[in-house]
Formats: structure tokens, sequence, C-alpha cells
């Protein structure tokens, strides 16, 4: 039986924080590309397995909330389980808890999808292996959905240009890079703490491409930020909720 589940543990490290001490998004983020690969790789449908049929892994979507904030330097587990696939979508739940009290300070969800490497169309990869069992227990039993545009009044933040470090080993701008520009864009002051954010990929960012980083407000806690290419096609939407 291929598992459903798969366990590390990790150790937040001072590069995971920003300048209030606060775990930085794009880093859990990276958490859950990290467990997520780690466990395709355990069950043979990883990166170079995908890519031998031709395909390679992406994230649709993602979404993460913040229970607690965790300390840099302290003992953490993080478990990802995958849930029975929707179509095309491949749907990962995480949740990473202290180890001194097995509290869940952090949990998420991500979609996943393969795509064909040529034409960047999603595809389906015979004989790739995958678990045909799932475990009962669901944080989120609602699949994530697309995030709506924003009918208000947009402000560009910044104009970001895509730099050759920006790339990961698909050929575009890896998906934890995205949350960097949103926390840029909003710049959250002390007294302001993430309590969750999702964002929706829509379209690859190349290197040397441009994108206009674009905010705007519902409320006093929540920001709705998105790229959009100087082709005027949209790169991604966000958004991030504080307490």
């Amino acid at each position: 039986m291929i598992e459903p589940t798969y366990t590390k543990e990790i150790i937040p490290e001072y590069d995971c924080f920003d300048r209030y001490d606060r775990i930085l998004p794009a880093k859990v983020l990276e958490m859950f590309q990290d467990i997520s690969g780690a466990h395709a790789e355990k069950i043979g449908c990883g990166y170079r397995a995908a890519l031998s049929r031709g395909g390679i892994w992406i994230v649709v979507r993602s979404h993460l909330d913040i229970w607690e904030e965790p300390k840099e330097g302290e003992p953490l587990t993080i478990k990802t389980r995958v849930k029975k696939p929707l179509g095309l979508s491949f749907i990962r739940e995480y949740e990473i808890r202290r180890n001194s009290d097995s509290r869940l300070i952090i949990s998420g969800q991500a979609t996943w999808c393969l795509a064909d490497c040529q034409t960047r169309k999603l595809t389906r990869l015979n004989g790739l292996p995958y678990p045909d069992t799932y475990e009962e227990e669901q944080l989120y039993p609602k699949p994530l959905t697309a995030i709506h545009p924003f009918t208000g009044e947009l402000n560009t933040a910044f104009t970001k240009t895509i730099r050759f470090t920006d790339i990961d080993h698909n050929g575009h701008m890896n998906n934890c890079r995205y949350a960097d520009l949103v926390m840029d864009a909003i710049a959250p002051e002390r007294d302001r703490a993430l309590k969750s954010f999702e964002i929706d990929f829509e379209s690859e960012c190349y290197q040397g491409e441009t994108i206009d980083i674009q905010i705007g407000r519902y409320d006093s806690q929540q920001f709705f930020v998105q790229g959009v290419k100087s082709s005027g096609k949209n790169s991604f939407r966000a958004l991030a909720t504080f307490f």
C-alpha cells in the first residue's frame, strides 16, 4: 500500500522570519513544497519520475492558516496528507505542530496538477504511482476555489523584473517567490500579524519578464494583491488576512 501521509521534523531557522520575528508565508509555502516533494519521491511520482514521462508538477493554488507563531530554532513536525484526486487536481493538506506539546500552529492546503513539459497544459501521466487509500481525517473538507477579481481601486505598489535566482527547475518563477511579492506590497506594521494567506497561480512568469504588483483593500484586515504582466495577463491573485 502506498502511504497517503508523510511526516518529518523541521527546525525554522533565522531566515524564516521577518523583521518582527513573524514567520514569512513564503517560508511556510517552501516547507509545504519541500515535504510534498519528499513524499512524492518516496511514492515514486516525484519530479524525476514525472519528468521522465514528459510532465512536471505545478501548484495551482495554496492556502495557509497561522494559528500560533513558531519560534526560531523550535523543533516542529510537519505532516502532509493526500486527498482523493478531483479530475486533474491532486490535493494535499499540511499541518505543522510543536514537538513540545503537539499543538497545531500552522495548517494549509494546496492544489497540485501535472502539466505537459512542452505545452504547459494540464495532463494525466499514465503509470505514475499515487495513493489510492486516504485518511478520513481532513482539516479542510472543501477544496480551494479561485480568488475572485478585485472590484475596487487597485494601486501599483512596484514593478518586479523576474531574475535568474527567481527561477526553479521547472523554468519559471518558483511559487514561494510570489508570497514575498505580496508581503512586500503590503509591508505590514509590527502590530499586524498574518492570520491567513491564499494565492492562485494563473500564468507562469519567466526570466526577464516584468509584472506590476497591484494592491487593494477589502477592509482594515484583508488585502488583495495581484501581479499583472506587461501583456495585461494576470500572473497571480492573492489574499492576505491579518489579526
